[in-house]
């Protein structure tokens, strides 16, 4: 990823810890919809789903396994 926007930044000093983190924990389980309005939930900034999807499309991998 190149260097996070200042909105990017601003998000990850609202909620004190990596963004990367945030989304993973909630990434399997919940929609980008889901995850947008937790972050805003949380930090009281306003964002579409498809800004935090297009931050994230290309770094999240979903693992499944079948036991």
């Amino acid at each position: 990823m190149t260097q996070p926007s200042r909105l990017y930044r601003f998000i990850e000093e609202r909620l004190g810890r990596p963004l990367p983190d945030f989304i993973a924990e909630r990434r399997a389980t919940q929609s980008w919809s889901e995850i947008t309005e937790a972050l805003t939930a949380e930090t009281g900034i306003e964002l579409h789903s498809e800004t935090v999807r297009n931050w994230f499309k290309d770094r999240i991998q979903i693992e499944v396994k079948v036991a």
